[in-house]
């Protein structure tokens, strides 16, 4: 999700439920999400079905100091082929892990999401390898094992702010 407009001001940050950050400034609204999205390695991602009907998945992500969140998956997913017709998605990140009176902590985005192409593809790979480390030797045995000519496609996409 983008989290700065034109104006290098951010947007998308403006509730949070985590008492540190509770009508705070959004610097430190921003602070709490970095710190939730740096906790947590799996986010649901849900999408529109051509029925208009939700569809949810989970998917392990990444994600720009501009807090754009990538995630990688097969162009023919279900999810991946939703988003091609109708941009519409939401996404949550949180941990599982909670008890259910303790503090609540996670962040849930709603927007749009394209596929990640040129320079975005670029980055949402470089990232997706700098947090999951096995991802490179991963991608590299995809591609050893197809035969020539044939290409592994994985999908980068990211996810938008609603302006």
């Amino acid at each position: 999700m983008r989290g700065r407009n034109e104006a290098g001001e951010y947007q998308g940050l403006q509730r949070c439920g985590d008492k540190d950050c509770e009508g705070g400034h959004p610097e430190q609204v921003r602070s709490v999400v970095l710190h939730i999205l740096e906790d947590n390695l799996l986010c649901s991602v849900a999408t529109v079905a051509p029925e208009g009907r939700a569809h949810v998945n989970t998917a392990y992500f990444c994600y720009s100091d501009d807090l754009e969140l990538f995630f990688l998956s097969h162009p023919t997913a279900v999810h991946s082929q939703n988003v091609s017709r109708n941009a519409s998605m939401a996404m949550t990140v949180f941990s599982s892990s909670q008890q259910w009176v303790g503090p609540d902590r996670g962040i849930q985005l709603f927007g749009t999401c394209s596929e990640a192409e040129g320079p975005h593809a670029v980055e949402a790979e470089e990232l997706y390898r700098e947090r999951f480390s096995p991802y490179a030797s991963w991608k590299a045995s995809r591609q050893s094992r197809t035969s020539p000519g044939s290409i592994v496609s994985i999908a980068s996409w990211f996810a938008t702010e609603d302006t």
